[in-house]
């Protein structure tokens, strides 16, 4: 609620993104890592995409666009927002 079949959640495209630290390998099932745009530092776990951990890692300073939903995380009595990513596309630059 509010999302269901009838009403999915909304994806949102992020441009110009850039990592801002080496990503992490969680479970050898997720990335996660940290983005930067728009003055903003975000994390993003990209679920049952370990394929990625390596292109994340030979990205350097490279900029690249993320589908994403957001989500909210609990964890310890906190709340924080969090990105989940969907799929990323990685610029080719000359």
């Amino acid at each position: 609620e509010p999302f269901g079949h009838e009403n999915p959640a909304p994806i949102f495209i992020l441009q110009n993104v850039s990592l801002v630290q080496s990503p992490q390998l969680m479970k050898e099932a997720h990335v996660k890592c940290f983005v930067f745009a728009d003055g903003i530092i975000k994390p993003v776990v990209f679920f049952n995409r370990p394929e990625l951990y390596d292109k994340f890692l030979q990205l350097g300073q490279q900029s690249l666009c993320i589908t994403a939903q957001v989500s909210e995380n609990y964890w310890n009595g906190k709340t924080s927002i969090e990105l989940v990513g969907l799929d990323v596309y990685f610029t080719i630059e000359n």
